[in-house]
């Protein structure tokens, strides 16, 4: 068996990397979540390419992909960047351009969307409030406690991490002692990071009333990661006169996800809002 290597000397594996689908006008961005990839956006972009025949994009934020350390230091500026970067991309290929976005995908549109109005605006489980009561006390904590070690607190398998971690390098045998033991000292997620999840919430919150772009926003009613009121503040905030919002009943915050609850739900909905206005 080949040597296993560092988890910090690897860049995405192909299936999570950014990606398109090859189609005509108008374009379509797609942008996942936190601690997602591009995977959880290609059941949606690959439904949308096919009913409308449409270019879509998927890109991959900064630090994502790779194991969470990767994510050291990173800023808020990092992900509007990306984020700019990838409309401006768009903008050069086609003259309307629509966004879907889940989660902290959705935060960081709602700023960009507000400098640079798009022909539409979906947004899935936006990361508007989010579950954690500690959120105010990260720019504190960022500095007494600089890493979280989720292996420390619970096993490989009880974070679905086995099947992740065997792609990103085959060669690591995760019933080791000696293996599990560094894994424990490597994989770990970087406090500051949530507090520039709170920035970037405070972001999309002061740039919301700067949007006239027609919207669809779909909310699970069982989100335990975020607030479903944070969906129905949006909602109010906007000044789009075109505006709809749901709340799908069971769903949980995962609802880009194939097995999960909802999911059939919201691409229903979101391929009848998109027939209705780009045919």
């Amino acid at each position: 068996m080949a040597e296993s290597i560092p988890l910090t000397q690897f860049s995405a594996p192909a299936d999570r990397a950014a990606f398109d689908l090859p189609g005509r006008s108008p374009g379509y961005l797609l942008l996942h979540g936190f601690t997602g990839d591009t995977r959880e956006m290609r059941p949606l972009a690959e439904a949308i390419a096919a009913q409308f025949g449409v270019h879509v994009r998927v890109p991959l934020w900064p630090g994502h992909g790779i194991p969470p350390q990767a994510m050291a230091g990173l800023r808020v500026t990092d992900f509007l960047g990306a984020g700019r970067q990838a409309l401006d991309q768009m903008r050069e290929k086609h003259s309307r351009v629509i966004v879907i976005a889940f989660s902290m995908g959705a935060a960081l549109a709602i700023p960009l969307i507000a400098e640079q109005p798009v022909a539409g605006f979906v947004a899935l489980a936006p990361m508007l409030s989010i579950r954690n009561p500690l959120l105010p006390l990260t720019p504190a904590l960022r500095h007494i406690v600089p890493w979280i070690y989720p292996l420390r607190m619970a096993s490989i398998d009880d974070l679905g991490l086995r099947a992740d971690l065997q792609q990103i390098d085959p060669a690591l045998d995760l019933d080791d002692p000696v293996t599990l033991d560094r894994l424990k000292r490597e994989i770990r997620l970087p406090t500051s990071i949530f507090d520039e999840l709170r920035q970037i919430q405070r972001g999309a919150r002061r740039a919301a009333p700067k949007i006239y772009t027609p919207t669809l926003i779909l909310q699970g009613s069982t989100d335990l990661t975020l607030e479903p009121k944070g969906a129905h503040w949006l909602f109010d905030h906007l000044p789009a006169v075109d505006k709809q919002i749901y709340e799908l009943p069971g769903a949980d915050h995962d609802l880009v996800k194939p097995r999960n609850k909802g999911h059939a739900e919201m691409l229903r909905r979101v391929l009848h809002w998109l027939s209705e206005r780009f045919p």
